[in-house]
């Protein structure tokens, strides 16, 4: 097609992620499908063998179908009622402390809303109380009920707009009235076995697409056909 008044030309693919791809379509059809049937994630290697393309064209395709997965207009609704926030951190094995404050890692934040299932990802710079706060403010409505641990960061939480309720860790992991973080500790430990038994290194850089392509297919996890949805996210 072309412009009548600028004479630029366009196509039918034009401002979605299949622009600028000499890839049938049929192809770029089955990687999304790939990518949004397992439950871990699809790995470069793995589109670039059941696809029958190149490692570097696989790699693209992945990412460009990461970044429809992102846009996604859920991601804009803010959560309601009880809501479990909590902070961990990705990278590889190293010498020196686990988990807050240890050395060349990535800090990753994410919220759960206990009602619907649903969760936010984000990495971010670290774990101060101002981070913590934006990231909160951002994804939780006035007057839902934030559960976490007892991390200083989240002392703010006890005088701000919403209802704070903490659990000690150290002495249980469930408190009265059914206070507890384990929601959010599971969404941490299917994470971690994607990237550890899928993608093996995750870079700084490309970090945010794959915490959106997993928040999506976990939002989605009910849906019967989420190849359809990622389609008209696409497009």
């Amino acid at each position: 097609y072309e412009c009548v008044d600028c004479r630029y030309q366009y196509s039918v693919t034009t401002g979605t992620v299949f622009h600028d791809s000499h890839l049938p379509l049929t192809k770029w059809f089955l990687g999304i499908y790939l990518i949004c049937s397992a439950k871990k994630g699809v790995s470069a290697k793995q589109l670039q063998r059941q696809l029958s393309v190149s490692y570097k064209t696989a790699w693209y395709m992945a990412h460009r179908i990461r970044l429809a997965m992102s846009e996604d207009d859920d991601f804009c609704q803010k959560f309601a009622g009880v809501c479990e926030v909590d902070e961990t951190y990705i990278g590889g094995r190293g010498k020196g402390p686990r988990g807050r404050g240890a050395a060349n890692k990535i800090p990753v934040v994410a919220i759960k809303e206990r009602t619907s299932g649903k969760i936010r990802m984000k990495a971010v710079n670290n774990v101060k109380a101002s981070t913590l706060r934006g990231f909160i403010r951002n994804h939780a409505l006035p007057g839902a009920e934030i559960h976490t641990d007892e991390f200083k960061s989240y002392l703010w939480l006890d005088s701000s707009e919403f209802v704070h309720n903490a659990v000690n860790h150290s002495e249980t992991y469930v408190k009265a009235g059914n206070i507890h973080t384990n929601g959010i500790e599971n969404v941490w430990s299917l994470f971690k076995r994607a990237i550890t038994g899928v993608f093996h290194k995750v870079s700084a850089k490309y970090l945010p697409l794959y915490l959106n392509e997993f928040a999506y297919r976990f939002n989605h996890r009910e849906q019967v056909c989420l190849l359809d949805k990622v389609l008209e996210t696409s497009c």
